[in-house]
C-alpha cells in the first residue's frame, strides 16, 4: 500500500524536520521518494531526494547519500536531464568507486553525450573490476564504432560475445562493424546466430537489411526493413529501405 507508506514516512519526516535530525531526514528520504514514485509524482520524489542529499552531506559519514544519488542520478537520465545526472554520478563514485553499475551508467550517458575518451575510461574501469563483463565490453565497442575505429570495435564485440554467448544484441553489433569492414560472410553468420537468439527483433531484421543492402541484394533488404519497420520507426532503416527501392528502380517507399 504506497499511499499508506507515503503517508507514514511523510508524518516521520515532519518530526525529523522539527527536530533538526539530518541523518534520520536522509534515511527517510530514498523510502519517501520510492513512494512517491509508485504513485507517479516524479517531481515529489525528486524534491524530497534533493532535500535528503543535503541532509546527508551535512552528517559525518554523509549517511544514506549513495544511496539517495543513485536513485537521484537514475530518476534524472530517465528525464533525460544528462549532465544534471552526471553530476550525480560523479558525486557517488567519488564517495563510492568501484560500483561497476555506476561506472556503467556514466559510460552511457558520457557515450551518449559524445564524451567518447570519458565513456571509454569508465568502461575499462569496469573491465578492470571484472574482465568478464559483457556490457562493459560492448561499450568500448560501441565507443569504437563511434570514433570509427572498426576493427577494434569488432574485436570488443567479440569479447562481448565470449563473456556472454546468449546475448543477441553482440551478434547485431558485430555484423554492424563487420558490414563497414566488408567482411560480409562473417557478418552473415552473426546475423544468423542474431535470428536464432532474437528472430522477431525489429533490430534484427535492420540488421540483416543492412547485409543485403551491402551485399546489392535490392530485394531482400526491401522485405528486411519493411520488416523492421513495421515493428519500430527508424531514420536509418528508412533511408535503407529508399536505397534498397532505388536499387529496384522504384520510389515507392510506403
Amino acid at each position: 500500500d504506497f499511499e499508506s507508506a507515503r503517508e507514514n514516512y511523510e508524518r516521520a519526516l515532519a518530526i525529523y524536520r522539527a527536530i533538526g535530525d539530518r541523518h534520520w531526514t536522509s534515511y527517510v528520504a530514498p523510502r519517501l521518494a520510492r513512494a512517491y514514485l509508485q504513485l507517479d509524482a516524479m517531481d515529489s520524489a525528486l524534491a524530497i531526494l534533493e532535500e535528503g542529499a543535503n541532509a546527508a552531506r551535512a552528517v559525518e559519514g554523509k549517511p544514506n547519500l549513495v544511496d539517495i544519488l543513485w536513485l537521484y542520478g537514475n530518476l534524472l537520465a530517465e528525464k533525460e536531464e544528462s549532465e544534471r545526472a552526471l553530476a550525480y554520478y560523479d558525486e557517488l563514485d567519488a564517495l563510492a568507486p568501484n560500483i561497476p553499475a555506476v561506472l556503467h551508467r556514466r559510460a552511457n550517458l558520457l557515450y551518449d553525450a559524445k564524451e567518447f575518451a570519458r565513456a571509454q575510461a569508465d568502461y575499462e574501469h569496469a573491465l578492470a573490476l571484472d574482465p568478464n563483463d559483457a556490457w562493459a565490453h560492448n561499450g568500448i565497442g560501441n565507443v569504437r564504432e563511434a570514433l570509427d575505429d572498426y576493427e577494434g570495435a569488432a574485436a570488443a564485440y567479440t569479447q562481448a560475445i565470449g563473456a556472454k554467448s546468449d546475448e543477441p544484441a553482440f551478434y547485431r553489433n558485430r555484423a554492424r562493424a563487420l558490414i563497414v569492414l566488408n567482411r560480409l560472410a562473417e557478418a552473415q553468420v552473426d546475423c544468423e546466430e542474431a535470428s536464432r537468439l532474437d528472430p522477431d527483433f525489429p533490430k534484427t531484421y535492420g540488421r540483416w537489411g543492412d547485409l543485403h543492402l551491402a551485399r546489392g541484394e535490392w530485394s531482400a533488404a526491401e522485405t528486411r526493413y519493411r520488416a523492421a519497420l513495421e515493428k519500430e520507426d527508424s531514420r536509418d532503416w528508412r533511408f535503407g529501405l529508399a536505397v534498397a527501392l532505388w536499387g529496384q528502380g522504384r520510389d515507392d517507399v510506403g
